[in-house]
């Protein structure tokens, strides 16, 4: 049992940073737990029952609440350019939303522009959200080939700049197999895990041109060319590499039920895979592309797209294991953006909000109805992310030395999504209308409160970079472990001169007269594929020269080409000889 602490005098500068949470039940992903929790100066100092506090700490009671550790979104797109626009959310509007719903870490993809470096690009993405964002958050880079001094930025990245973790999207990216595998390779290398967006490029240029040939404009044509055959496609060749080459693989964006039964298979046969699927997957439907408003199709518009009836089967992914974590991939853009492409579903900006919802919309459809338990929920939200990431303890539990990120949950609580009432710059939500039950009541980001009774209190420019250290053990421990298993065996066999003897062995000691090892034959000549020349209708073979007349031929001397017996046909093709021709 954790020793009471000593009750002293109150300490005014400090009082404001001391905070006791009583009465609740923490939920960790391991258990669940009956006891009191005292945070001071960001970090969960003391857990227990009947702990003896400072004078001046703020006490919450959470009699018949859950408390959680703060939720980490692994995917999330702020102030994010585009190629045409940007996303319209940035760190301020986009972090201070997701804390409304329970999270308390993001990850951004870093995306380079052509003219610059990695690193000059990470950079550039810290400063953005250095200035602007309300919590914590980490960073991954996407990558669309690979080079020489790409790998070498990747080695600085990994080991000088905290990031652990690299995206390639296969729509994106060339290369083909060639890249994945050397993408693949590279992070193993280094320690970071390769995140990718499963689609086949091949299938979705084919699937384009016959859209395109059909006249389809629409938003429809996004959700053709993007079916699920792409996702399963790409899916099934990605994970097929991660397993033949035992290289560890981060399955990100996942739509498609059988996608997601791919990733299952994999995994059960020892692979080391982690599946990601998105709160749009388990909350909308691709039913939307074939609404008669564009408006309304076009801003469900996301990559991939939304799959028709995919709610059910994903959710119960998160809830069996099959799929590790849920992320929002929220990337938002408003109505003017989106429509930049009403003329052709390919200029329209891919993305939707979730980043609000994400938490509250999976603990109603999955852990409200029983087919996941509150500790299989804290796993899929932080526990698992943060192991990823490399960051567990510290972020993704309820511990003594933790982060006081946490959540005091209300099961009871409902909440509804709207465009009208969202802390979100866009104009739209996909989930519009949609009713919870289950949300956030306070949210703590680094010991201080942000959330209390729907009131939001946040601070721009709070949170702090996270450098992510390599080689995190859900990984590499599995890595290692499967390595053993496999036991691949890249020994040569060794041969002694006797072994190495191709010929068959003799019979009663005598060897076949046949069995000469330098009677090999070659390859069969070729078949002439070219028809016969036709020969020439102005070319003859009749020769003057030949004649009897002529003065250079000696009369008794036979022609070079004497001519053939006539021979008289007396029974010609029909009856007898009757003269004339015959």
């Amino acid at each position: 049992m954790t020793p009471p602490l000593k009750k002293v005098p109150i300490h005014l500068q400090s009082a404001a940073n001391r905070l006791l949470i009583k009465n609740g039940s923490i939920v960790n992903e391991d258990g669940v737990s009956q006891q009191d929790i005292y945070v001071e100066e960001g970090m969960i100092k003391l857990i227990g029952n009947h702990l003896i506090i400072p004078g001046g700490t703020r006490i919450i009671d959470a009699m018949g609440k859950m408390v959680l550790p703060g939720g980490i979104d692994m995917r999330v797109h702020f102030q994010s350019p585009n190629a045409s626009t940007q996303t319209i959310d940035d760190y301020y509007r986009g972090t201070k939303a997701a804390i409304n719903d329970g999270t308390t870490t993001v990850v951004d993809c870093v995306v380079p522009s052509e003219d610059e470096t990695l690193i000059e690009s990470l950079k550039k993405w810290k400063a953005w959200a250095e200035e602007k964002s309300c919590c914590d958050y980490a960073f991954k880079i996407k990558l669309n080939s690979l080079n020489e001094s790409k790998k070498v930025e990747m080695e600085s990245l990994v080991k000088e700049h905290g990031v652990n973790a690299f995206f390639v999207s296969m729509k994106d990216a060339e290369g083909g197999d060639a890249f994945l595998i050397d993408a693949m390779e590279t992070c193993t290398k280094l320690g970071a895990l390769l995140q990718v967006q499963c689609e086949s490029r091949e299938l979705i240029a084919f699937n384009e041109k016959k859209v395109i040939e059909k006249g389809i404009k629409g938003p429809e044509g996004y959700s053709l060319v993007h079916s699920e055959f792409t996702e399963t496609e790409g899916t099934m060749r990605a994970t097929t590499l991660s397993s033949q080459l035992n290289f560890p693989l981060y399955v990100a964006n996942i739509m498609s039920p059988e996608a997601a039964k791919i990733v299952a298979s994999k995994k059960q046969k020892g692979s080391i895979i982690f599946g990601e699927t998105l709160t749009a997957g388990i909350g909308a439907s691709g039913d939307e592309y074939r609404s008669k408003s564009w408006r309304h199709a076009a801003a469900h518009v996301c990559s991939p797209p939304l799959r028709c009836g995919a709610s059910d089967d994903l959710c119960q992914g998160l809830a069996d294991g099959s799929l590790d974590v849920i992320a929002s991939q929220h990337s938002t853009f408003n109505y003017k953006q989106k429509a930049l492409g009403k003329n052709d579903f390919r200029e329209i900006p891919e993305g939707v909000n979730g980043a609000e919802s994400r938490m509250s919309l999976l603990w109603d459809k999955c852990v409200k109805n029983g087919s996941m338990t509150p500790c299989q929920f804290v796993a899929v939200t932080s526990s698992t992310p943060a192991k990823i990431l490399n960051l567990y303890p510290d972020k993704g539990c309820i511990a003594v030395g933790s982060d006081a990120d946490i959540v005091i949950w209300d099961p009871e609580q409902v909440k509804i999504n709207s465009a009208q009432t969202h802390l979100l710059k866009t104009d739209f939500n996909i989930f519009e209308g949609i009713e919870t039950k289950g949300s956030a009541e306070f949210v703590v980001c680094g010991g201080r409160i942000m959330l209390e009774d729907g009131n939001l209190r946040v601070m721009q420019g709070y949170g702090k970079y996270l450098p992510c250290n390599p080689f995190p053990s859900i990984v590499f421990d599995k890595l290692k472990e499967r390595e053993s298993q496999l036991n691949l065996n890249f020994e040569p066999v060794e041969r002694s001169v006797e072994d190495m003897n191709a010929l068959p062995p003799k019979l009663n000691g005598i060897q076949d007269e046949d069995d000469n090892e330098e009677d090999i034959p070659g390859p069969p000549t070729p078949v002439q594929t070219h028809p016969a020349p036709v020969p020439s209708q102005h070319e003859s073979n009749f020769n003057l020269n030949s004649h009897p007349n002529n003065p250079d031929v000696d009369v008794g001397q036979a022609p070079a080409n004497p001519r053939a017996p006539t021979v008289r046909v007396r029974e010609p093709p029909g009856g007898q000889s009757c003269g004339g021709f015959w």
